[in-house]
C-alpha cells in the first residue's frame, strides 16, 4: 500500500515546514506516523526488514522497552502521571521517523522533492520578507510554523541540511541555494544553530575542495562564492543595520546567558529530590520536570541534564547506545562520512543548550536527517 506512505511523507513534510497542530495535543506529524504504521502492517518486506538494520532495532528495541517497563513501574506506585508515556510514545515516532524515510526514500527520490522545493522556496521567502518587514527582533526572526527563536532556527537548519545532503551526495548542485537559505537561519539570532551554520559551510567547502577529480575552476567558484559570503556577514556585522544591532546585543549578552542557563541547570537538577540509587541508576520517570512545574513546555534547556533526570544512568546510556549504534551502521555504509560527521558534532552541541532529541524541531531533524542518508545507502546498495 504505497499510498500510505505517499500520506506518511507528505504529512511529515507539512508538518516540519507550513503547519502543525491540527487537534489540540495532535500534529500532522503524528497523523504521518499513523499512516506509516499503517504501511508496514499492509506488507511483507519493507526495506528495513534487510539485516543492515538488525543492529539499531535491537538497540532501539532495548531502549524503549526498558522505558516503558521502568515508567510503568513508576505509574503503579504513583510516583509519575499517565503523561509520562506520551513522552515515550512521541520518541518513538521520531525514532520511526528514521524507517519511514528509508522505506520511502525511492519515492521522496521520484515524487516528493518538487514538493520539498516548494515548501523550501515558502519557508525562506517568509523569511526574507521577515527580514525585509524589519521583523527581526531581540530573538531573532520566525518561521511559519512557529515564532519561537528555536524552533524556527532549526527549521532553517533543516533546510541548509537537506540541500547539504543533495550536494555531499552528489544528487543535486546545491550549493548557491545553501547559501541563500543560510542567511534566514541568522536572522534568527540563534547563536547555537548560528555556530551549528558555519561548521556545516565549512564540512561542504572543506569536502568539496579536496573532492577527488574537483576541477580547479570549481574550486575557484566555490572560494570566490565562500569569500563573497563572508564579505556579507562581516559587513552586515559592523555595520548600523538593525540585524547588526540585534546580533551584537546577543553576541555582548552571551557571558551572562552562560551564566544564566548554569544556574538554571543547577536549580533544575536541586528541584528534584534524587532520595536512593534507583533514581540515579534509573531516572525520575518521563516527563517528570512537566508534571513537577505543571508545565507542558520542555524547559531543562539541556539534552544530557534532561536524560539523566528522567532515565538516569542506565537509561541514559541505552539511549546514548541507539543514537551510537544509528551513527555507526550510518559511518560504515557510507561514502559521505563528512555529511554524518557533521549531524553528530551538529546535534552534540545543540544538546547542550536544548532538549535537541526531544523538542519537535531538532528532533525531527536528527532522525530524519540520518533516515535520508540512510536510505541514500540502501537506496544505491540495492538499486531501489
Amino acid at each position: 500500500m504505497r499510498i500510505f506512505l505517499y500520506l506518511a511523507i507528505s504529512f511529515v513534510l507539512l508538518d516540519q515546514f507550513i503547519i502543525s497542530t491540527i487537534l489540540p495535543n495532535i500534529t500532522l506529524f503524528d497523523v504521518g506516523i499513523l499512516f506509516y504504521v499503517l504501511y508496514i502492517l499492509t506488507i511483507r518486506r519493507p526495506i528495513t526488514n534487510k539485516r543492515i538494520f538488525i543492529p539499531i532495532k535491537i538497540a532501539g528495541t532495548l531502549y524503549f522497552l526498558s522505558l516503558f517497563v521502568y515508567n510503568t513501574y513508576l505509574f503503579i506506585i504513583n510516583k509519575i502521571e499517565i503523561m509520562s508515556f506520551f513522552y515515550i510514545i512521541k520518541e518513538m515516532e521520531y525514532f520511526l521517523l528514521f524507517f519511514l524515510l528509508v522505506n520511502s526514500y525511492y519515492y521522496i527520490k521520484k515524487y516528493s522533492l518538487n514538493l520539498l522545493f516548494v515548501l523550501v522556496v515558502i519557508n525562506v521567502l517568509y523569511a526574507y520578507i521577515e527580514m525585509v518587514k524589519g521583523g527581526i527582533s531581540f530573538y531573532g526572526i520566525g518561521a511559519l510554523v512557529t515564532g519561537s527563536p528555536e524552533p524556527s532556527a532549526s527549521i532553517y537548519l533543516m533546510i541548509v541540511f537537506v540541500l547539504a545532503f543533495l550536494e555531499l551526495n552528489k544528487i543535486k548542485p546545491v550549493f548557491f541555494f545553501i547559501i541563500i537559505c543560510s542567511f534566514p537561519v541568522i536572522a534568527t539570532v540563534s547563536r547555537i544553530n548560528i555556530v551549528s551554520l558555519i561548521f556545516i559551510i565549512f564540512i561542504i567547502v572543506i569536502t568539496k575542495l579536496y573532492n577527488n577529480g574537483f576541477s580547479i575552476k570549481k574550486k575557484n567558484a566555490i572560494i570566490n562564492l565562500s569569500m563573497f559570503v563572508l564579505i556579507i556577514i562581516l559587513f552586515l556585522s559592523f555595520t548600523q543595520t538593525q540585524y547588526a544591532e540585534v546580533l551584537s546585543e546577543r553576541i555582548y549578552k552571551l557571558d551572562n546567558a552562560v551564566e544564566n542557563r548554569s544556574d538554571k541547570w543547577a536549580n533544575e537538577y536541586e528541584l528534584y529530590s534524587f532520595d536512593n540509587i534507583d533514581d540515579y541508576l534509573f531516572g525520575k520517570g518521563k516527563g517528570i520536570p512537566e508534571q513537577i512545574k505543571q508545565d507542558s513546555t520542555l524547559g531543562v534547556d539541556s539534552q544530557y541534564l534532561r536524560s539523566f533526570i528522567e532515565m538516569g544512568v542506565m537509561g541514559s546510556f541505552l539511549h546514548l547506545l541507539l543514537l551510537i549504534t544509528t551513527i555507526s551502521v550510518l559511518w560504515k555504509n557510507s561514502k559521505y562520512k563528512a555529511f554524518i560527521l557533521t549531524i553528530v558534532i551538529v546535534f552534540s552541541l545543540k544538546s547542550i543548550t536544548i532538549e535537541a532529541l526531544q523538542v519537535t524541531r531538532p528532533a525531527i531533524s536528527f532522525w530524519g536527517l540520518a533516515g535520508l542518508q540512510m536510505g541514500y545507502i540502501i537506496n544505491k546498495r540495492y538499486n531501489k
